[in-house]
């Protein structure tokens, strides 16, 4: 065993330089108590033996264990240091608090061996110089390693009993909050949160009603302050609301109560896997016909099977006196003001609302029938889209996929015919099923005030199922009024309807 006399680097007047380092795998209530104890209890032994401390380094809620997911930015500093010669002596509370992985072990060894950097821990000084000393080190090293593998294993044991009963684990999801006892502290269970419990349910509903993602974002920021599009994503995806618990890809009924009702959860799930949804930065729509409005000379020359672009809006520049303009593009067969353009299609829709046509557009439905016919449908396209996912991807360990090529034919021959009678099903009971349509059409009076609501995006939604607009060229040059002759309406009741493909919106040009 070492002691100071023969293993202090430099003289007895200048004073050991020291380091002293504390770590803590968990922080939960992110006061660092544990880890101030083991620097107060380093800082005495610095104390007692006469030594300066030169700095500490401090990992909070960090492993060191080879299972560790995070990078422990102090130790990073540490070893940095020692590199750069600043120490004589690094000072910790235990072993296991600079490493429990026996590879960090190994190389931390080697480092103090080739700088003279002593090890001070448990109130005993080690030399890596020393065959003795690096031996006692790597079997406490060993014996921390195999704790950090044998704590592993216990977790995983109890997270996978835990699935398996369907009871919490893990963190807790936001719209839930945690009971525990009173008396010894374990948990009983999980709650709906009194407040976010709402929010989560209403940013679902709104999501089913295809709101825009920067306007959910905006919401859950408001009770999430560091929410992102990504961390919505998460959230609207997972089936904690509906009552699952989940591990591993498996599902199974949890203890909690559900938050979302499982028809509106399977209806946003269908939305956010839709190839065809929108993935451009800018998910700000200003233009009301943009991209959907038709030009009559392109309609009449493009054959049916081709996709047929529609009129692209031009703003005037820097050009005085002249305004936005919808525009054929690459044709410049049509064009007329935006504004003018735009009031014809909305007071024309709105006296469509009001007429016998549109309260016979769409036939009437059971609601609470239709809500469960869409959960199904949806629940088994997902199943579908997930598995061929699955068969998509490889584990990083056997190289296999994550599902085979057999299981996914199996799956694709039971889940297609149930698809099929869920969407045959959907069809006969839904007219419409869509909540933005469903609003304008459930009371003709209020159509108009429900419109005035209505944010840009679902406005075009509307246009795109409700009507198709053809702007046809002007009798003389000249003429800028627009009457029947000039614009075609055709709504969703009559021949020759069809509805608009969501596509990306046209740039905008200027």
């Amino acid at each position: 065993m070492s002691t100071l006399a023969d293993t202090t680097p430099g003289t007895q007047e200048q004073p050991l330089r020291a380091g002293i380092y504390g770590r803590a795998s968990q922080d939960r209530s992110k006061r660092g108590r544990s880890v101030r104890d083991q620097i107060a209890d380093c800082r005495r032994e610095c104390s007692t033996r006469g030594w300066t401390v030169v700095d500490e380094y401090i990992d909070l809620d960090r492993s060191a264990s080879r299972h560790a997911r995070k990078v422990r930015e102090d130790y990073t500093r540490l070893v940095a240091d020692i590199q750069a010669g600043k120490l004589d002596m690094l000072v910790s509370w235990e072993s296991s608090r600079v490493s429990r992985d026996l590879d960090v072990y190994v190389k931390l060894r080697n480092l103090c061996t080739d700088t003279g950097v002593l090890w001070c821990y448990n109130g005993t000084i080690y030399d890596m110089r020393k065959g003795a000393d690096r031996t006692t080190t790597a079997i406490m090293a060993m014996m921390a390693e195999a704790e950090a593998d044998s704590m592993q294993e216990r977790s995983a044991r109890t997270t996978r009993l835990s699935a398996g009963r369907g009871t919490p684990h893990g963190r807790i999801p936001f719209g839930y909050a945690r009971r525990y006892d009173p008396d010894d502290g374990h948990l009983l269970g999980q709650v709906p949160h009194p407040v976010h419990a709402d929010v989560v349910l209403d940013l679902f509903q709104r999501a089913a009603d295809r709101e825009t993602v920067r306007s959910l974002t905006a919401t859950l920021c408001q009770h999430v302050p560091r929410a992102s599009t990504r961390g919505l994503t998460y959230l609207l995806q997972n089936r904690t609301y509906i009552g699952l618990r989940s591990h591993f890809g498996q599902h199974v009924k949890a203890t909690w109560e559900p938050i979302v009702p499982e028809a509106l959860f399977w209806r946003v799930q269908e939305i956010i896997v839709n190839p065809e949804r929108r993935t451009s930065r800018d998910t700000r729509a200003l233009h009301l016909l943009s991209g959907i409005a038709m030009c009559g000379v392109c309609k009449e020359n493009t054959p049916p099977d081709q996709p047929l672009p529609g009129l692209r809006l031009v703003r005037p520049g820097a050009q005085p006196r002249r305004v936005s303009r919808y525009c054929c593009k690459p044709g410049s067969h049509v064009a007329t003001g935006a504004e003018r353009l735009e009031a014809y299609v909305e007071e024309h829709l709105m006296v469509w609302f009001k007429s016998p046509e549109a309260a016979t557009a769409f036939a009437s439905r059971d609601d609470g029938a239709l809500e469960e016919a869409r959960g199904r449908a949806a629940r088994i396209r997902v199943q579908l889209q997930e598995a061929r996912a699955m068969a998509a991807e490889f584990d990083d360990t056997t190289g296999m996929p994550l599902l085979s090529i057999a299981s996914l034919a199996d799956m694709e021959r039971r889940l297609a015919p149930m698809a099929a009678r869920a969407e045959e099903d959907l069809r006969r009971l839904a007219a419409v099923g869509d909540p933005v349509l469903d609003q304008l059409l459930a009371d003709p009076e209020r159509a108009e005030a429900v419109w005035e609501r209505l944010g840009m995006e679902k406005r075009r939604h509307a246009v795109r199922n409700l009507v198709n607009v053809t702007l046809h060229k002007a009798a003389a040059q000249g003429i800028r009024s627009l009457d029947e002759s000039r614009v075609t309406l055709t709504f969703v009741s009559q021949p020759g309807f069809t509805s608009r493909p969501t596509i990306r919106r046209p740039p905008v040009e200027g």
